[in-house]
């Protein structure tokens, strides 16, 4: 308004023109360096200008025009900052949830989170919009945990000739960080390591032996890794004895109570799932301290999350934690892969690769391919022994065929 008045000053008309022009290119141009929208404002002011100039009275009409121009502009402005204010809040539930389950995003993916808030809110001007939205989660971070975190970008990856950029959050980044500094410290700490002599290790193969000796020897962390059929879960039992022989309180755990009761076969009385474990522990129903042992099985489905709360419970008790597991098996449910991080933290660790649950030497090449992802020659393998039918017709046939053959067995 200011500046229309300075214009009023002129008496000429051509000249009160020329310098409202001037004054209209300057406000266009303050407005479009601060990134505003532009356009719209730019007509609705030369429109005004022309009104004003042919009225009886310019000057009054001309400030009566622009400040109503200027009023609707800025009413326009805060509902758009309003509607992508309400978007952003909109997603960060979305964002918090597949941030629960993975520790790290695309910046795609985050970008299509944002977009699939604006088809439920009604946001037209996708792409403005949405680089608003993604500066705003940059800015103002996301709800992780139930607090408010910033974002992170890791790395560019090249994804079939495209670049992608990784996303995790801070607090992603804390987790981790203390993950690995935890695993380390329990892993130094030798001072529940039983003496090789007291552990029974006849009938079990070279590869078993060191697992045990891995387990049974090594620091209040101890981690091997092994296939399917390796005898991984069987293996412990002389250590379980060795353990109850010298007074530890031992507890098995897996993430899943089916799982927690395949360590039965061991010997591990007290069984529980990771939840149930986690929540005993802290209730005190689970009295844990420098003379328990948890033995985690399945550890190749514990999530990142999971992880750091069962090393903080072992760092607060001083218990010894055992790990067994196979990642390439399964993948875990939550977060990125403890066992991951468990390997980066340690370096080198016990791997069992042969598998005794196979009966013969081409069963276990047979296994070993589909561990490997080459299933189309395993397949070709077992329809060849006859141990595999490819049945055309879909699940009806196969159905059917499934019927014929166990009667005909």
């Amino acid at each position: 308004m200011t500046a229309i008045t300075e214009a009023l000053r002129y008496t000429d008309p051509q000249d009160q023109a020329d310098r409202l022009i001037w004054e209209v290119d300057r406000i266009v141009y303050d407005h479009q360096e601060s990134g505003a929208p532009t356009t719209r404002l730019a007509g609705t002011l030369m429109g005004a200008i022309k009104v004003s100039l042919m009225s009886d009275d310019p000057g009054g009409t001309l400030i009566e025009k622009t400040g109503e121009v200027i009023r609707q502009h800025h009413e326009r402005v805060q509902a758009r900052k309003d509607q992508l204010a309400a978007a952003y809040e909109t997603a960060l539930p979305q964002l918090e949830d597949e941030y629960r389950r993975r520790a790290v995003l695309d910046a795609l993916e985050l970008r299509t989170a944002a977009a699939r808030v604006f088809v439920a809110t009604g946001i037209n001007e996708a792409g403005a919009d949405l680089d608003a939205t993604m500066a705003a989660f940059r800015r103002d971070g996301i709800d992780h945990e139930g607090q408010r975190v910033r974002l992170v970008e890791q790395e560019t990856v090249n994804v079939r000739g495209k670049e992608h950029v990784r996303v995790t959050t801070a607090l992603h980044v804390a987790q981790e960080q203390e993950l690995i500094r935890l695993a380390r410290t329990a892993a130094a700490d030798r001072s529940s390591a039983l003496p090789r002599e007291k552990i029974n290790m006849a009938g079990l193969s070279e590869e078993q032996r060191s697992m045990v000796t891995q387990l049974g020897t090594g620091g209040r962390l101890a981690v091997v890794i092994g296939v399917p059929g390796s005898g991984k879960s069987t293996s412990l039992a002389p250590l379980v004895t060795a353990w109850k022989e010298d007074g530890r309180a031992l507890y098995g755990v897996s993430l899943a109570w089916r799982q927690a009761t395949d360590l039965k076969d061991a010997g591990l009385v007290e069984r529980a799932s990771i939840a149930a474990f986690l929540k005993r522990a802290e209730t005190g129903r689970y009295q844990l301290g420098p003379n328990s042992v948890v033995v985690v099985d399945e550890v190749g489905l514990v999530g990142s999350r999971q992880m750091l709360e069962l090393l903080r419970v072992r760092e607060r008790t001083g218990a010894q934690l055992v790990m067994i597991g196979d990642p390439r098996q399964n993948q875990p449910i939550e977060g990125t892969s403890g066992l991951e991080l468990l390997r980066q933290a340690l370096g080198d660790v016990t791997v069992l690769l042969k598998s005794i649950r196979q009966d013969s030497e081409r069963d276990r090449e047979i296994a070993a391919l589909f561990r490997r992802g080459a299933a189309k020659e395993a397949l070709e393998m077992k329809r060849e022994d006859g141990s595999a039918l490819l049945v055309a017709g879909g699940r009806e046939a196969t159905i059917q065929r499934v019927a014929r053959l166990w009667v005909e067995r």
